[in-house]
């Protein structure tokens, strides 16, 4: 992949793929709590439905992705962004 050099008005260079990249590996954490959230519902419809006890399944493994999962995907979106800066500094 080529990178694409961006500028600003004061010659500040950014690197499009490395915010481009980003942008998609920060997207994995709205996706797990966009999975959390679709747990939380099936967890309504089965107590609505007096399956307590998957609906208690469903609410603890939203809570596990909340609690396990995003940290995690949040952590390496972190570690993308030092090693790969938007903002290149040496062009």
């Amino acid at each position: 992949m080529s990178d694409t050099i961006l500028k600003d008005d004061e010659g500040q260079t950014y690197s499009y793929d490395n915010i481009k990249t980003q942008g998609w590996v920060d997207g994995h954490v709205a996706g797990a709590q966009c999975v959390a959230a679709f747990l939380r519902e099936k967890a309504v419809a089965a107590f609505s439905a007096k399956k307590d006890v998957e609906a208690k399944l469903f609410r603890e493994l939203a809570d596990e992705v909340i609690a396990a999962v995003v940290p995690d995907l949040q952590r390496k979106a972190e570690q993308h962004m030092k090693r790969h800066p938007e903002r290149l500094w040496n062009e």
